[in-house]
């Protein structure tokens, strides 16, 4: 899968919180020079979905 739409009609303050959330979840789940594509192969969509839209 190239791409997947997580969410939609964030205002800016939202999207930044969303981003955070994002550096948060792979700064604290990548393996040494892991991208994100592959860090989400690896623990699921549904988790890191999950864990960053909480």
């Amino acid at each position: 899968m190239l791409a997947r739409q997580l969410t939609s009609g964030l205002s800016a303050e939202e999207a930044l919180v969303l981003a955070g959330k994002v550096i948060d979840f792979y700064a604290k789940n990548a393996k040494k020079a892991d991208r994100m594509g592959r860090l989400i192969e690896r623990v699921g969509m549904e988790e890191f979905a999950r864990a960053v839209l909480s």
